[in-house]
Formats: C-alpha cells, sequence, structure tokens
C-alpha cells in the first residue's frame, strides 16, 4: 500500500517545466563524450594513431589553401587557365620561328639563283672574249697607252725588231778595236742592258714583264740555245735585276772583273771633267767590277778627286754635324757632296789639274 501523496510541499510557480534547454551542461562531459565517440570511430575502422606523423604535418598552407572554404575545383581551374596561357605563348613562338625558317629557306634559294646568273655571265663573258680574240686575231697588234698596268703590257705589248740593237760588245762578241760610239758595239755589259732597258720603256712596256720580247731578238744565234735554256724558259719567273745578274754572269769574266776594280782604285778625275760626269763614271766602274758600295769606296773617291777639291769636300763634310767621329755611309754620300761643292767651271790652277 502507498503513501500519499504530501500536498504541503511547496511549488514554484515562476520555475517552468519541461525546459531542459535551460539546464546548464558541464563542458567537460561533452568532451569526453566527443573524445569516445572519436575513440570508437578509429578503433571501428583502424584508422592511424593522431601522434603518427603525416606527409603534410609541420607545413602551414597559406592563401586560399589556408581557408577552410576554399573550393579545390576553382584552384585548379585556375591553374589550367594559366596553363592555356603559356601554350597560346608558345605557340605563337613556334609559328614565329616557322615563319623565320621558310624566310631563310628563301633567301637560300635566292643567293644560289644569284650564284647561277653570274657563273652563267662568266661563261658568256669568257665565249665573248674568245671570239673577240678570234675575230682580231688577223689585226695589228695597237701599242698600249702609258697606264702602268703590268697585265694589259704582257698581253699587247709589240716591238719592231729594228728598234732592238744586236748583242754586241766589245772584248765579248766584237773586236777589241770597234768602236764604243757606233750605236752597234757597245763598251760593256751594262751599257747594252741600259739601252735595251730604255727601248722597252720607251715603248711604253714594263721591262720587268717585256724583257723577253725585246732581248730574245737582241741576241745573236751563237747564243740562242743558251738564252732559251738560262731565260727563256723563265720568261714568266724572272724580273728585270735578275735578268741582269744573268747576263752579268755569263758574259762578265772574272778576269774583266778583275781589271774593273784595278781600274776603280786607279781612276782619278780627268781635266776638265765635271764632278758630276767623274761620279758617274766612277759608280759605273764600281758597279762592273762587283764591289760593294761602303764606306772604303767613298773615301776611295774622296781621295781620287783633286787636291783642292779634296780639302774643300772634306772641310764641308766635317762642317755638318755629327760627322766629326764618323766615316761616309757610302760612296752616294760623298759624290752628291762633291757635286754641292763645285765650281762648273775649272781655272787653270792646281785646283783643278788632273794628278801628274
Amino acid at each position: 500500500m502507498s503513501a500519499p501523496a504530501n500536498n504541503n510541499t511547496p511549488t514554484n510557480n515562476n520555475t517552468p517545466t519541461n525546459s531542459p534547454t535551460n539546464t546548464p551542461v558541464d563542458s567537460s562531459v561533452n568532451d569526453n563524450n566527443n573524445n569516445n565517440n572519436n575513440n570508437n570511430n578509429n578503433s571501428s575502422g583502424n584508422a592511424p594513431d593522431r601522434n603518427t606523423p603525416t606527409p603534410m604535418s609541420g607545413v602551414e598552407p597559406t592563401g586560399a589553401a589556408a581557408s577552410i572554404y576554399a573550393d579545390p575545383l576553382s584552384e585548379i581551374h585556375i591553374d589550367i587557365l594559366s596553363m592555356k596561357d603559356k601554350l597560346k605563348s608558345l605557340a605563337v613562338e613556334k609559328a614565329r620561328l616557322s615563319t623565320n625558317r621558310h624566310k631563310s629557306a628563301e633567301v637560300e634559294q635566292q643567293v644560289k639563283e644569284l650564284v647561277a646568273q653570274q657563273l652563267a655571265l662568266q661563261q658568256e663573258l669568257k665565249a665573248a672574249k674568245e671570239t673577240l680574240t678570234e675575230l682580231t686575231s688577223d689585226l695589228p697588234s695597237v701599242v698600249p697607252s702609258s697606264s702602268g698596268d703590268s697585265s694589259t703590257s704582257k698581253n699587247t705589248f709589240t716591238i719592231d725588231s729594228r728598234a732592238v740593237p744586236v748583242f754586241s760588245v766589245i772584248g765579248i762578241n766584237a773586236d777589241h778595236k770597234a768602236k764604243a760610239d757606233n750605236v752597234k758595239v757597245f763598251s760593256s755589259v751594262d751599257a747594252f742592258l741600259s739601252r735595251l732597258s730604255k727601248i722597252v720603256e720607251g715603248k711604253n712596256g714594263d721591262i720587268n714583264v717585256d724583257w723577253h720580247k725585246a732581248l730574245h731578238l737582241a741576241m745573236p744565234h751563237d747564243q740562242d740555245h743558251w738564252y732559251n735554256e738560262a731565260l727563256g724558259k723563265h720568261k714568266d719567273e724572272y724580273n728585270w735585276d735578275q735578268v741582269c745578274k744573268i747576263m752579268r754572269k755569263r758574259f762578265v769574266s772574272r778576269d774583266s772583273m778583275v781589271h774593273k776594280a784595278i781600274e776603280v782604285f786607279r781612276c782619278k778625275m780627268r781635266a776638265n771633267e765635271t764632278t758630276q760626269r767623274y761620279g758617274n763614271r766612277f759608280h759605273n766602274l764600281v758597279r762592273e767590277a762587283g764591289l760593294t758600295n761602303c764606306d772604303v769606296l767613298a773615301m776611295l773617291y774622296l781621295l781620287s778627286l783633286p787636291t783642292e777639291l779634296h780639302k774643300q769636300v772634306l772641310i764641308a763634310y766635317s762642317a755638318r754635324p755629327g760627322n766629326d767621329d764618323r766615316l761616309p755611309k757610302n760612296l752616294d754620300e760623298i759624290i752628291k757632296l762633291s757635286d754641292m761643292v763645285s765650281v762648273t767651271k775649272r781655272n787653270s790652277s792646281e785646283a783643278y789639274l788632273p794628278h801628274v
């Protein structure tokens, strides 16, 4: 049998009934409940321990990735647009390079065409020259004007055989009694070579190129074989100086050179001979003797002058600055100085008499 209810128990009319939301809840209880739920979930799914490090542990996200509201699809869309822009720029660059290669190929083709045209023009020019040569082969040669062009002189220079002197030198292939002033006889090999050079240059020829055309005509019959072997085979190789050396070596004997050298040492200034003429004669003897132009020959020339002229030249030489302790360099220096101090007219005094 139940006890009767106590009706005397006081009630609070202000306290609402059936309002569990207003009842305070301990936060620790909620945390424990959450932890229990997480533990249950982890145990049921075999998830790793919270203390186990993950690949992204320790990396703090930045920008949109740090936001819990970021849309991954939006980020991927932005990356796709950026890649599209890069692809467009690469496509434009590729098109530009392709255009440049096309232009380069066109330029190369144009160069090849120009080279082919040049070769064709050269062949036409060569054929025209050959035709012109055939048409003008029967025409008389025309002496070119003095232009200094060796190639033109080599091809067109002609000379009349009557204008070329025959190689006839006293003591070599002419009688010693022959007169040197005869136009057909020369006193020395150098005199003949000098005359031949003047004739070629007088015909507007180049002596270094056209020497063989004149010298071949000048050589006598008994010297043709030697000329063809020694000089004719080298007509396109030797210049005039080389030809002169070969001619002197062939026709100027050692005995002749010795006699010329002795003549140099015995040479004296003749009566009524100017210093200029005597200097040229002395210089030619030195060259024909094969002597070296040096200070010894300069002093030898100075001693060969008349006494008074010798003193005047020596005083003039010593008066120049720097000449007190040196000899003249060569023969040309002292010959030039003697011309400067000499007089054109000679007196009958000792100053202008030859040595006895």
